[in-house]
């Protein structure tokens, strides 16, 4: 499933020390009025990989470097949201909703794909969620997609001689959606440099804070 995905090698050129790229956060007109009825968010859908890429260009997903990657994504979602009175409740799909929650996943990455087109609304819907809001006890449900792209040392000495860029990207993208069905708020943030790793508390946190930075309203 194609994702709004930036290009790494565009991406690596952009500094040897980490940087965040600009936000590309869209939003409903309404999402003033719509934003402090949400005071819970279940996380639905908490898809984060990383990979290593070898020296020879081989790229390999790393299972455990990915499960440790959603587990400081999470955690610093959970802290984040907490500072601006969402409560986030991380839920586990079980066989009566797991269906229907993945083809909830599968709609939004569609839906996020087309982010990087341009479009003059933001006017999308995954309809009806109430049923999995009423049974979560929540008022908004929650996707995030991360990836990060971890380069050996010998690939970035590589690289960097033959100045084609190579260095650590690690990149996140976050939907809300109402009870209503409504995608309300999207967003897609990365860190390109040294502390790229998501695996990284506090690259996890500059991420998420970064991403988050771009939801109207102070954190408080």
């Amino acid at each position: 499933m194609r994702f709004v995905e930036f290009p790494w090698l565009a991406l690596a050129s952009l500094a040897a020390c980490t940087t965040t790229t600009q936000g590309l956060a869209r939003a409903r007109p309404d999402l003033d009025a719509r934003l402090p009825r949400i005071r819970s968010a279940a996380l639905v859908a908490l898809d984060v990989k990383e990979y290593e890429v070898s020296a020879g260009g081989v790229t390999e997903l790393k299972e455990d470097w990915s499960a440790a990657a959603r587990g400081a994504i999470r955690d610093a979602l959970a802290t984040e949201l907490r500072s601006r009175q969402i409560e986030l409740r991380v839920v586990d799909p079980d066989s009566d909703t797991r269906e229907e929650i993945d083809d909830l996943r599968a709609l939004s990455e569609a839906i996020n794909a087309s982010m990087s087109f341009p479009n003059a609304s933001f006017d999308y819907s995954l309809g009806p969620v109430s049923g999995l809001v009423d049974r979560y006890g929540v008022d908004a449900l929650v996707f995030v997609w991360g990836r990060a792209r971890l380069p050996t040392g010998g690939q970035k000495v590589l690289s960097a001689l033959s100045g084609s860029g190579g260095t650590d990207v690690g990149q996140m993208a976050m939907t809300i959606v109402d009870r209503s069905g409504d995608l309300v708020w999207f967003n897609s943030r990365a860190l390109v440099g040294v502390n790229a790793d998501l695996r990284r508390a506090a690259s996890a946190i500059g991420l998420v804070r970064a991403v988050l930075s771009d939801l109207p309203g102070s954190r408080r």
